[in-house]
């Protein structure tokens, strides 16, 4: 079962008003359909849905990763955006899952 990879375009905290994006990334051949973004706060906890449409070209295999990425762009940023995100694939009905990727902290000052 793979696990997908998270990465974002940060180094360090996030500035207030500031664009900020994750990455989202299953490395393995995993024919999905959808991705799911969950955010994690002391209080509660969301998923968010988010069709893939992106492609990286691997130049050392001369093939497109497969699946495509799919990325969570956050446009201004505030502190409320902030806490722990994961990111899972999914395909099929019913649906199958990858496993979580490991949880990205996303502090806002």
């Amino acid at each position: 079962n793979p696990k997908p990879e998270l990465t974002s375009n940060l180094i360090g905290d996030a500035l207030t008003g500031n664009s900020v994006t994750l990455y989202c990334r299953v490395k393995l051949q995993f024919d999905g359909s959808k991705f799911y973004w969950i955010k994690s706060t002391q209080s509660t906890e969301t998923e968010t849905i988010a069709y893939y449409t992106n492609y990286d070209y691997d130049h050392s295999s001369k093939s497109y990763y497969y699946p495509p990425y799919s990325y969570y762009e956050i446009r201004s940023v505030s502190v409320s955006d902030g806490g722990l995100y994961r990111c899972r694939a999914g395909r099929g009905n019913p649906v199958y899952y990858t496993q979580y990727s490991d949880e990205l902290s996303l502090n806002v000052i």
